[in-house]
């Protein structure tokens, strides 16, 4: 109904299809991927190149290719590069199945929001692509819309595309399409007939145009239960390693109050995966996956002992104020996006003080292990030498999305200059849109204010300059709430103010990692 030319997706970046998160669940669980900072790595429907483009600047010895059908989205990404002056990186508009690739091999191929919007022939000409192209011990991701929680969504899909099947006109599509989603829960909200129509479109409602139209409007939206995407990978030499969102995985402390429940059903992994789904009516899979004779013949369960190769890192910020950590007291952290985790063990309590002062910066497991022995000021302990202890906290927390792993130290910094140095990259990003990109690959969503300050970090410039250089700008800030207030001008302000506004800011761009000096 609408191509991508016309009303083109927005290019995100997405953390779990980060290579380095892929390779340190991988290397979890006792394979031996490429080193993600010197891989060679494909993604099919790149669009813009909003993923892989800041993952192509920050591993400028792995090597890039995109590819994707939009013309349009393709050019935005190439004049993108330009400003970046990258030798990594192509961007390449054509169909997987005629790109000329030569004889090259990836360790890694991202295959991100494709492959439910194609059909079934296509499915599997992609997954024989697939094959042919990975390496012999290359990981595969394809992220898809999974039963049974798609189901919920199909009526409305169903009852969009019959409303607006006649309707040819973009604009005209758009808007009698907004106009029908709000009619609905006018009446909805009055009748309660059906909740779940009603509880789809409030989610629908504030969503942007390219959202609703390519996820409910598109020809081809096949979503599939998770055991016969299972089959049909397995029809095409692959075998699935595990979701690249690791709480959402059986063995996660997360799922734990389920797995009992689940191993009474089945004794196999893929099995209980599946149940899973029905229990926690799952919309959407990342999974991971390689070649199956790397799978035979062994058990795939976390080996905990391959945390200490990696470099380790927490966005976990202490609820309560920190007391004799020695003593089983409980103590909980807020971790971002995931909720609360409470611990009374004072090596676990040590652990995650620790991190959370370090954060966005990652410390080796043995750079870990003395600072939690200091933390604690007391090496007598037995159990703060016990190695495997803390290998289990770290590998729970990993399982909880609790703790972000990489095989080499990230180049970000806690802002702690007071001329502080925003990643070039960053720079470049800001002034081309509302967003940027944290090391994690992860996006920022950016105010006008944020914006203008980034330009400012360069290393040359400190709050008193910024403050002086910003003064005849106009400005949209936001309150601790996220609550917008307009000003006319930063002359408004007075320095104790903007100070405030300031460290806000800077506070935010040191958690996504944006400082690297």
């Amino acid at each position: 109904m609408i191509d991508y030319d016309t009303l083109p997706y927005e290019s995100y970046p997405f953390y779990e299809t980060h290579p380095a998160h892929l390779e340190s669940i991988a290397t979890l669980y006792g394979l031996s991927p490429a080193p993600s900072q010197n891989a060679n790595i494909l993604e099919i429907g790149s669009s813009s190149g909003g993923n892989i483009i800041p993952l192509a600047y920050r591993y400028p010895d792995s090597n890039f290719i995109g590819i994707d059908l939009s013309k349009k989205q393709i050019e935005k990404g190439l004049n993108f590069l330009k400003t970046l002056n990258l030798k990594n990186i192509e961007l390449i508009c054509e169909d997987f199945e005629n790109v000329k690739l030569e004889n090259k091999t990836f360790d890694y191929i991202i295959i991100h929001g494709v492959f439910s919007w194609i059909l079934k022939e296509k499915q599997k000409a992609l997954l024989k692509f697939s094959k042919e192209k990975l390496s012999p011990n290359g990981l595969l991701y394809i992220s898809y819309n999974t039963f049974p929680g798609w189901y919920l969504k199909l009526e409305a899909r169903d009852l969009l595309l019959y409303h607006l099947k006649d309707l040819k006109d973009k604009k005209e599509i758009i808007k009698k399409g907004r106009e029908l989603i709000n009619d609905f829960l006018t009446e909805l909200s009055k009748s309660k007939s059906n909740k779940n129509l009603l509880s789809v479109f409030k989610d629908l409602k504030d969503m942007p145009d390219w959202y609703i139209f390519h996820e409910f409007l598109e020809v081809n939206n096949e979503p599939l239960y998770f055991k016969d995407f299972i089959n049909l990978t397995k029809e095409h030499g692959f075998g699935y390693l595990a979701d690249s969102d690791l709480s959402t995985e059986i063995n996660s402390p997360t799922q734990i109050l389920n797995l009992e429940f689940l191993i009474k059903l089945s004794s196999k992994k893929n099995k209980q995966e599946q149940y899973s789904d029905f229990l926690n009516n799952k919309l959407l899979r990342r999974s991971i996956l390689t070649h199956k004779k790397l799978l035979e013949e062994r058990e795939i369960t976390i080996d905990k002992t391959k945390i200490p190769l990696h470099f380790i890192a927490s966005n976990t910020t202490i609820k309560e104020e920190v007391k004799d950590l020695n003593k089983e007291t409980p103590l909980s952290f807020n971790v971002e996006k995931r909720g609360t985790m409470t611990f009374k063990d004072p090596i676990a309590k040590a652990t995650f003080v620790t991190l959370s002062s370090l954060y966005p910066e990652a410390i080796s497991f043995n750079d870990l292990t003395k600072k939690i022995e200091n933390v604690l000021k007391d090496t007598s302990m037995e159990n703060i030498i016990n190695r495997s202890k803390l290998e289990q906290i770290l590998c729970d927390a990993f399982l909880c999305g609790a703790v972000s792993l990489s095989k080499t130290k990230p180049k970000c910094k806690k802002i702690s200059t007071k001329k502080p140095i925003i990643c070039p990259f960053v720079r470049e990003e800001a002034k081309k849109g509302l967003r940027v990109t944290g090391f994690r690959n992860h996006y920022l969503v950016l105010d006008s204010f944020s914006r203008l300050l980034i330009e400012l970090l360069d290393g040359t410039n400190s709050e008193t300059d910024c403050y002086n250089k910003l003064k005849k700008s106009t400005v949209e800030l936001y309150d601790e709430q996220k609550k917008r207030t307009k000003l006319s001008t930063l002359s408004n302000l007075e320095f104790s103010q903007f100070k405030k506004w300031y460290n806000l800011v800077t506070n935010e761009f040191s958690k996504s990692g944006l400082f690297i000096g």
